[in-house]
């Protein structure tokens, strides 16, 4: 059966219409999901190096979204001589904000002291790269929770 002119064009625009939508719905999938970390301010707003220079700890900061979300910042671990260290603990906010100090006390044992456990998102001492390697934390208003790794 033949349909009159009229009726193909009203029917073949609904379908680019379909099929432009579909690549819009794609296109946006795929930018939300791969264009995430490119977004991200990120700044190094501290770095420590231990006693004998080998290992480094440094504090990064990220800002994902606009005025409305807080800083994310991570504690990390890594070789003076690595690209990318693991995180042995996650903050909400600026390190000022969470009363984030980090000292070494030897090249082998590491102090993290935050003062605002509301501001601690994770926690993570496992992820210690260093077989040796001491992490004590000492999070406040809770002295009970003082752990050294």
């Amino acid at each position: 059966m033949d349909l009159p002119a009229d009726k193909k064009i009203f029917l073949y625009s609904g379908y680019l219409l379909w099929i432009l939508m579909l690549i819009l719905v794609c296109g946006w999938f795929i930018n939300r999901h791969t264009d995430e970390h490119w977004n991200c301010y990120s700044e190094i707003v501290q770095r420590n190096v231990s006693p004998q220079g080998n290992r480094l700890v440094e504090i990064d900061l990220f800002d994902c979204g606009g005025a409305t979300t807080d800083y994310v910042g991570h504690v990390r671990l890594r070789t003076t001589n690595e690209d990318e260290g693991v995180s042995i603990l996650k903050f909400a906010g600026r390190p000022d904000e969470s009363g984030l100090t980090l000292q070494w006390l030897s090249n082998d044992k590491l102090l993290v002291k935050v003062s605002s456990i509301h501001k601690l998102k994770a926690l993570t001492p496992e992820n210690n790269p260093f077989s040796g390697l001491h992490i004590c934390y000492e999070i406040d208003p809770a002295p009970q929770v003082s752990r050294c790794n």
